[in-house]
């Protein structure tokens, strides 16, 4: 036995680029060991639920909770309270089933209706008062069946609709870059009360409930023809209300609501308290449950980022890679292609200061004891604060970082990022590549569905990137010579013209001169930008 582990280590010390799965997961069996006993698993969930119940965002600034910032909010969250009492009573007045089946219907019609408008328009160049009023018209019947959902289903609509959620995200950007902490955490505290929602079983309906707002603003700026965010958003609001029974179940929200309002007015008691404390001015206080379990949850990652530090580079990496990949992309992109940009846009940062360093801001910081994080550029890059959001507190896949899953499914898709990892270790060259993306988003998971491109369009260059791989396909070939699909929207890449489609609910991009079709990289999912040159 003695003899097999001296030969194996003895061959990792010969060959440090080499990658042996099998003793990758003997490695990730002992990460597990560390930091995902029953124990660890047991104080997680604990202080987890207790963060739901009481864990009440508290803003800090030089050290000490930012009272000032607390304040000036609290005359929103009053009103909030108002409105939610006002929202209960009028749902319990009107506990009735609503029947949108016709609504939906007439919505996806129009949608439809202006769609094929838009391919006559931007394809076929027709033009005239004729198209231009039937597609006006369709906007007008899209907004009509959408005003019938804001009167049927009222209690899925937050405080404060509609609210710009990318403008606030705009607004807390701009105080963060100017360092001026104070309006920066004014802001972020407006946000946190305006980014709320319901629970109603599972979660809340917080992204769901946000979406609306940024729907029904982009709608109010719609009059002829619909951009392809706006007709995402419309028909992923379709295809939600349709499968989604909770939605509609009007006594599970009255419920919902009503507890709602009792943990909104506990967190305006919390900050009342908090800002007419009299002692101690009110320092870091572990005694907060928020507190309490972000200090666990980084704990539990300073223990992973010390057992990552003694494993050989390349099983290192191997775990930061694949760990990414599992948590910000999932069983999306059977291609890999996005995840070969998501890779080369971590590699960017591990080469960039500062995000390949870790500070005392860090949140990982202060757990992570007697070792030069210098040494360890990839590590920092991942765990650095801001930087990857399912390595947050709050965010429940953070639990992956620190207890691997390992069911079958989580181990094949585990095996697959593994191989596209190790690959991009040993072979990318990021002298070679043309496009060098340092940001990505993906706007389906960011609340209210902000496209942040609006945002870092202003230091930063959007890449093209809908165009997948190749596909050759009579079938298909045949579908599109014959105007068998529902055309999406026309783009251009690399100095060629482009259409997206949709044939039988599959997305596909095809070149307008040579009808050659590729597969389709959704830009709803993966948005990627380069850092522009002073």
């Amino acid at each position: 036995m003695k003899i097999s582990i001296f030969i194996l280590l003895f061959s990792l010390s010969l060959f440090p680029n080499s990658f042996n799965k099998d003793q990758y997961y003997r490695y990730l069996g002992s990460l597990s060991a560390l930091t995902c006993s029953p124990n660890d698993l047991q104080k997680y969930n604990k202080l987890k639920e207790e963060f739901r119940d009481t864990g009440f965002y508290v803003p800090y600034r030089t050290g000490l909770v930012d009272k000032e910032a607390l304040r000036r909010n609290q005359n929103l969250l009053k009103e909030k309270i108002t409105w939610i009492n006002k929202l209960s009573q009028r749902l319990s007045r009107n506990l009735k089933k609503e029947d949108i089946t016709f609504t939906l219907e007439s919505m996806q019609n129009s949608i439809d209706k202006n769609l094929e408008l838009k391919y006559k328009k931007e394809i076929k160049f027709q033009y005239g008062v004729k198209l231009v009023n039937s597609a006006k018209n369709s906007i007008d019947n899209i907004k009509k069946s959408f005003y019938e959902l804001e009167d049927k289903l009222f209690y899925l609509f937050g405080f404060s609709y509609p609210v710009n959620h990318l403008q606030n995200r705009a607004v807390y950007e701009d105080f963060k870059a100017k360092k001026d902490y104070l309006n920066k955490n004014i802001s972020f505290v407006r946000r946190k009360i305006l980014e709320d929602g319901v629970s109603t079983g599972r979660g809340r309906d917080t992204l769901f409930r946000t979406s609306l707002d940024t729907i029904r603003l982009k709608l109010n700026k719609t009059f002829v023809f619909l951009d392809d965010d706006l007709r995402y958003d419309l028909e992923w609001l379709i295809g939600q209300l349709k499968k989604k029974k909770k939605y509609s179940n009007k006594r599970q929200y009255l419920s919902g609501i009503k507890k709602w309002r009792i943990k909104s007015q506990e967190q305006f008691d919390f900050y009342n308290k908090l800002i007419f404390s009299p002692h101690k001015k009110e320092k870091k206080d572990k005694s907060f449950s928020v507190e309490k379990f972000k200090d666990f949850v980084y704990g539990q990652e300073g223990k992973v980022y010390s057992y990552l530090a003694t494993l050989p580079d390349i099983y290192r990496k191997a775990y930061l890679l694949e760990t990414m990949l599992y948590n910000e992309v999932g069983s999306l992109d059977p291609d890999g292609i996005d995840k070969y940009d998501v890779l080369k846009t971590f590699f960017n940062r591990t080469i960039t200061s500062p995000f390949n360093n870790l500070s005392s801001n860090d949140s990982i910081y202060k757990h992570i004891k007697g070792l030069n994080t210098s040494k360890y550029p990839w590590s920092n890059t991942l765990f650095r604060t801001g930087e990857y959001s399912f390595t947050y507190h709050y965010i429940s896949s953070v639990k992956n970082i620190f207890c691997p899953p390992m069911s079958d499914w989580s181990n094949a898709l585990r095996d697959k990022n593994l191989k596209i990892s190790v690959d991009f270790i040993n072979s990318h060259n990021a002298d070679r590549d043309k496009q060098k993306p340092f940001y990505y988003f993906s706007r389906v998971s960011m609340l209210g569905r902000i496209n942040m491109a609006e945002i870092w369009h202003k230091n930063n260059d959007s890449l093209s990137t809908i165009v997948g791989k190749k596909i050759y396909n009579a079938a298909l070939s045949e579908k599109i010579k014959n105007e068998n699909f529902r055309y999406l929207f026309k783009f251009k890449q690399s100095g060629s013209e482009y259409m997206a489609i949709d044939i039988q609910k599959e997305n596909y991009v095809v070149e307008l001169v040579s009808k050659q079709i590729y597969s389709f990289r959704d830009p709803n999912i993966f948005k990627f930008f380069a850092r522009r040159k002073p």
